[in-house]
């Protein structure tokens, strides 16, 4: 989502950095919020004595920051796909 946002933002001035600025400054903080709420709600789960309940929650936490790295618009300014 945070993606489609930074292609509606980039055609106002052309700067992928601005973009990308302004992209945190607005969904960005909600979707960095939920994103820790919900690993943190995982990885509660590894804490247990119970091998699949562990495993379930620290390789759910570890998806979902591996999803919000990925879903973050600075890689577009890395891999520059608008130009």
């Amino acid at each position: 989502m945070d993606g489609l946002f930074i292609v509606e933002k980039y055609p106002k001035d052309r700067d992928a950095w601005a973009a990308v600025r302004r992209c945190h400054t607005s969904i960005g903080k909600a979707m960095y919020y939920t994103t820790i709420t919900i690993t943190l709600g995982f990885l509660i789960l590894a804490l247990s004595s119970f091998i699949p309940t562990f495993y379930f929650g620290f390789l759910t936490g570890f998806a979902m920051i591996v999803a919000l790295v990925a879903d973050l618009p600075l890689l577009l300014v890395i891999f520059k796909p608008l130009k």
